[in-house]
């Protein structure tokens, strides 16, 4: 035992959990479950297989961290070649153009609106007209 109290074995382990974050994080979620991976530490060794899911955890991690880094580096050079005039007259020409559609789709309507207008009074009339029929 060490001045803290604890066995070299034991003080061994906790510097092992904190080395590999992933088993440390499995250790907070499931606290009683650190009996048993002391014991597969014991019986098997840090360079068992087994913590390999824990060993590759953090090299993911690092390498997930380095793609979010590079995929923000490529956003940011991106938005700093943008040319933000060219991009207002696009944006202009894009609503001239949305302008342009309101209206025609407006007047074909208020045109096929008339149409029908008209074909409803000249109907109107129709009924009113001599059928050509004499009642006398």
């Amino acid at each position: 035992m060490n001045k803290d109290g604890m066995s070299s074995s034991v003080q061994s382990f906790k510097i092992f959990v904190n080395a590999h974050p992933r088993l440390r994080q499995a250790i907070r979620m499931h606290p009683e479950k650190l009996q048993l991976y002391y014991q597969k530490w014991l019986r098997f060794g840090e360079d068992h297989s087994y913590w390999d899911l824990y060993k590759k955890g953090q090299e993911a991690e690092l390498e997930t961290h380095d793609e979010k880094r590079d995929w923000l580096n490529k956003c940011i050079q991106i938005f700093q070649e943008l040319d933000l005039e060219k991009m207002q007259k696009q944006v202009g020409s894009m609503r001239q153009f949305a302008k342009l559609a309101q209206t025609f789709l407006n007047d074909q309507n208020n045109t096929s609106t008339k149409w029908q207008n008209v074909n409803a009074k000249q109907n109107l009339f129709h009924i009113f007209k001599d059928s050509g029929k004499n009642n006398d």
